[in-house]
């Protein structure tokens, strides 16, 4: 498989995640970096073991190093997602409220696994959602909201890192056997899941732009690279495949709204 993808998003990471970390305030760096690195390994715990009893992906063997499935890189990537995505709801809510980061990171995930696919960063044996089954970002989402919340109970460090994964198996294997083993396994319509992706787009826009709140530079710059990175490659790897390009245009919405200057309400 051609390299090309990976090299570059491996580059991108290191940018994107040294940068998430320079526009952190200089006083919150250390926490932020012990943070970092207990996510990043309960990451690469989770889903070492999801390939090994699962066999349900595999990544691209171009990734520079692996840990021994999963690229070490990929456990450089996960806490920017997961502390990014709690910026963002604390920004917008108030509050680190672990279903609203696992919501969210659904949603971003939708994103970077249907153009991460069709790059061929890694693949599944089957997908609804342009090559993506639902149980994947089931997997993204739980993970998130499982290491936020031990984020949030001070959990001692050893939890931290077993706790996330060994969570984020029961949701699988619970919403697998209790439901998505039995449907939406077959390819869905792209004119279907455009719609619906734009109706979820906008129903958060609307539930965003309610609030009236903003999130800072510190959080949305990061998260704007990245962004820039995955419709990059999306117009690139999907210039043959216009359902992709037209999936991944309505992920844009919500964060354009949001970031706009806008005056707080007063309560």
């Amino acid at each position: 498989m051609e390299p090309g993808a990976v090299r570059m998003v491996e580059v991108a990471s290191v940018f994107i995640l040294g940068l998430f970390v320079a526009v952190q305030p200089a006083g919150s760096r250390g926490a932020l970096l012990r943070n970092a690195l207990l996510i990043g390994a309960s990451a690469v715990l989770g889903e070492e073991t999801c390939i090994h009893f699962y066999r349900f992906y595999s990544y691209n063997p171009a990734w520079s190093l692996h840990v021994v499935n999963v690229p070490v890189m990929v456990g450089c990537i996960w806490p920017a997602v997961v502390l990014s995505a709690r910026q963002v709801v604390l920004a917008v809510t108030g509050r680190t409220h672990p279903l609203h980061v696992a919501g969210l990171i659904f949603f971003d995930a939708a994103l970077v696994e249907a153009v991460s696919v069709r790059a061929h960063l890694w693949a599944w044996t089957e997908g609804a959602i342009l090559d993506v089954p639902l149980i994947g970002l089931v997997g993204w989402a739980a993970f998130s909201g499982f290491a936020s919340w031990a984020m949030d109970h001070k959990l001692h460090p050893l939890l931290r890192l077993v706790l996330p994964a060994a969570l984020t198996h029961v949701v699988l294997v619970t919403s697998w056997w209790g439901a998505l083993r039995w449907m939406l396994r077959d390819p869905l319509p792209v004119a279907w899941m455009v719609a619906v992706n734009s109706a979820i787009s906008a129903l958060i826009t609307r539930s965003w732009w309610s609030r009236r709140n903003t999130v800072p530079l510190s959080v949305m710059g990061p998260r704007a690279v990245a962004a820039v990175l995955f419709f990059g490659m999306a117009a690139f790897y999907g210039r043959d495949a216009a359902g992709l390009v037209l999936f991944t245009l309505p992920f844009a919405l919500p964060y354009m709204v949001l970031t706009r200057w806008r005056t707080r309400a007063s309560v």
